[in-house]
């Protein structure tokens, strides 16, 4: 797997075109969250953006990696909704748009 640098989190922050979402899922293992899709239309219908899974929000408002412990499931759901027009009127991504990024022993999508 390709080596990244480490994201400074708290110098980075959430903006119009960069949003950050836990996604563990109710088991904790990852899941793409409901509101990922309003995310992604509306950066989809602006200057695009970047979406971070597997980043939390404290209660102090910073933030921390937490990690995607099952990230196939993840993205092959992501892939699954991505491509049904039930779920988004269009896909504008491709394989290089979504990727798994090592982060402080953990892995963010």
């Amino acid at each position: 797997m390709k080596e990244f640098a480490e994201i400074n989190l708290n110098f980075l922050g959430e903006d119009v075109d960069i949003e950050f979402k836990k996604a563990a899922g109710k088991d904790g293992n990852g899941a793409v969250p409901r509101d990922f899709y309003k995310t992604y239309s509306a950066m989809a219908n602006t200057d695009g953006g970047v979406v971070l899974l597997g980043i939390s929000e404290k209660k102090d408002h910073s933030f921390e990696v937490t990690g995607i412990k099952n990230t196939r499931k993840v993205k092959k759901n992501l892939w699954d909704a991505l491509n049904n027009r039930d779920c988004v009127s269009g896909n504008i991504l491709n394989e290089k748009d979504i990727r798994v990024v090592p982060q402080k022993g953990l892995n963010i999508i």
